[in-house]
């Protein structure tokens, strides 16, 4: 576990930039690429809910899964304090059910990365596929590593305030990918102002380190086709504007929309 993620209402400001373009497109390629009409919609780390409560108020079904339980019982008190409804649980990515199959899935800010085994991704998209409608698409956010990868690029740097409230996050590889372990180290730093004091937080952690071709021969295995390829900002929170992605050979963050074989 994260131990950031204690701190939901922090993440929660830090995250929590105007979800509307995003909640758009999603939409847009859950519908252009799916096999049905999404009315029933599932985002795998949901976390506070940045984008499934925008789509509940568009009138979808939502569902959401994170095994971070703090994150989920802040969107749920969202979900409350705006009177929807929507099913949201602390849930093992590996391992989860829903109540209805959905029309469609999501997973954002690159969660997808922390699945660190092979093991993992393939229990991941089962789990995933046992969730959905058949011929359903799922559109993951994962950063895909090329030749070009370089490990000293400077952090991701980004400060939001909401309410007296002001976090300043920090995220980046502290070293290169170990491609034995596909495994890359990472560091976030948050610096949380409140009331004239500041408190840090540190978290260390690893992702895994993915080429376009370990992603789709991954994502074959679990049951899904990669069909279309979208290159995001590098930095998430830059303004979202996607644009299609064919260069394969470099590093980039990328909307990978897949779909049930």
């Amino acid at each position: 576990m994260h131990p950031l993620y204690d701190h939901a209402r922090d993440c929660d400001i830090a995250f929590g930039w105007e979800p509307s373009l995003e909640v758009d497109f999603y939409l847009d390629l859950l519908s252009r690429y799916g096999s049905c009409p999404v009315r029933r919609i599932l985002d795998v780390a949901c976390g506070t809910g940045r984008l499934l409560l925008p789509m509940a108020v568009r009138g979808l079904s939502c569902v959401g899964v994170d095994a971070h339980a703090p994150l989920v019982e802040f969107a749920l008190g969202r979900a409350r304090a705006s009177k929807l409804s929507l099913e949201l649980r602390a849930a093992d990515p590996r391992a989860f059910q829903v109540a209805r199959p959905c029309d469609g899935a999501f997973s954002t800010l690159s969660a997808f990365r922390r699945l660190l085994t092979s093991d993992d991704v393939y229990e991941h998209f089962l789990a995933v596929s046992a969730a959905l409608v058949p011929g359903a698409a799922y559109v993951v956010d994962v950063e895909l590593l090329g030749g070009d990868f370089d490990p000293s690029r400077p952090p991701q740097t980004w400060s939001a305030s909401r309410d007296g409230v002001t976090v300043e996050t920090t995220r980046g590889a502290t070293a290169a990918p170990d491609w034995g372990t596909r495994l890359l180290p990472e560091e976030t730093r948050m610096r949380v102002t409140e009331a004239g004091r500041t408190e840090e937080r540190v978290a260390r952690d690893e992702l895994r380190a993915w080429t376009i071709d370990d992603f789709r021969g991954h994502a074959w295995a679990g049951g899904f086709a990669a069909v279309a390829w979208f290159a995001l900002p590098a930095r998430v929170a830059d303004p979202f504007r996607p644009a299609p992605w064919t260069q394969a050979e470099t590093t980039a963050r990328v909307l990978a929309v897949l779909r049930m074989r």
